[in-house]
């Protein structure tokens, strides 16, 4: 291989390397930090003030206290419920909307009650026990 040759090689695996890289950050594995709402961790427990949860939308994304990824909290009416956002089939993390959860990775789709419905996902999505009061939501993390 001459001079000239390996110069080519190298700078097109650079712009290769460069494209690959912006692809994997735009789809990401971790919802964007926009989507966060504000929580407090007390013990082994997440609390969100309600004030918080954004009166227009149906779902919120907190982190969580001790794993990589964060947890989708889904409102109807009065009843919230929590679910990790790791997919089941290969670990990747979830993209979060308001009427489902998809995996950028694989294309599997759970719905808001965590159920796949699309794979190759094959198991639920990890779901946590929540309680409310009159000011704030809490998920169970055990």
């Amino acid at each position: 291989m001459d001079r000239r040759e390996f110069i080519e090689k190298v700078g097109m695996m650079s712009i290769a390397g460069i494209a690959a890289g912006s692809i994997i950050s735009s789809i990401g594995c971790k919802a964007p930090a926009s989507l966060y709402t504000k929580s407090a961790f007390e013990g082994n427990r997440v609390k969100v003030i309600k004030t918080d949860f954004p009166a227009n939308t149906s779902y919120i994304v907190v982190q969580h206290p001790t794993n990589e990824y964060p947890i989708y909290i889904h409102r109807e009416g009065n009843d919230y419920l929590a679910l990790h956002m790791e997919c089941t089939h290969k670990g990747c993390g979830l993209k979060a909307e308001a009427t489902q959860l998809t995996c950028p990775c694989h294309g599997s789709i759970f719905d808001t009650n965590g159920q796949v419905t699309e794979g190759p996902a094959k198991k639920p999505l990890v779901r946590y026990n929540t309680s409310a009061d009159a000011t704030s939501i809490f998920v169970e993390i055990l």
